[in-house]
């Protein structure tokens, strides 16, 4: 059985699963179109069953192992920036599909208001329980091609999409 609640004072709406088992259904209703959907749904099995073993960021290889399998997954769609995305635990998964240009000013300002979310909760536990800090959300993006391949991009703070010139061959 999958619930939905929106986040008090936030535009978003998140999905949480009794069972721990998301279906494409439960894409279907947080996604802004169908084909958004089944690209959440496609990477939330790739990571569910372990499939993903190596990340690329910013031209480095990166080997992540899956978290504990337990933890859930939520999709979540956010109206102002357009944008949808999968979250576990800190780590948010953008779907971009390969024929797609990506425009990285939303993922800037999803990182930036992600940041801003988790500083608020890291100061509230603070108050309440004088806790350790939650580290802020890393975000990939999940590029999926036409033979269900799905490579991860994790990007960090420093990206821009004018780096790519600055490299050319010339």
């Amino acid at each position: 059985m999958v619930r939905q609640y929106p986040i008090a004072g936030c535009s978003q709406t998140v999905m949480y699963s009794l069972d721990f088992q998301l279906e494409l259904n439960d894409f279907t209703t947080v996604s802004p179109d169908d084909l958004t959907a089944a690209l959440g749904f496609q990477i939330y099995n790739d990571l569910k069953n372990g499939n993903s073993s190596i990340f690329n960021s910013q031209f480095n290889i990166y080997y992540y192992a899956l978290e504990e399998e337990s933890a859930e997954f939520q999709p979540n769609y956010d109206p102002n920036l357009k944008v949808f995305y999968l979250m576990k635990n800190d780590d948010v998964y953008i779907p971009v599909l390969h024929t797609k240009a990506i425009d990285f000013r939303i993922v800037k300002s999803l990182h930036k208001k992600l940041k801003k979310r988790c500083v608020l909760n890291v100061m509230k536990i603070i108050f309440m329980f004088l806790t350790t800090l939650f580290p802020i959300s890393n975000i990939f993006l999940a590029v999926v091609d036409n033979t269900a391949n799905i490579l991860y991009y994790q990007m960090s703070e420093g990206l821009s999409e004018n780096q790519s010139t600055k490299t050319a061959v010339k």
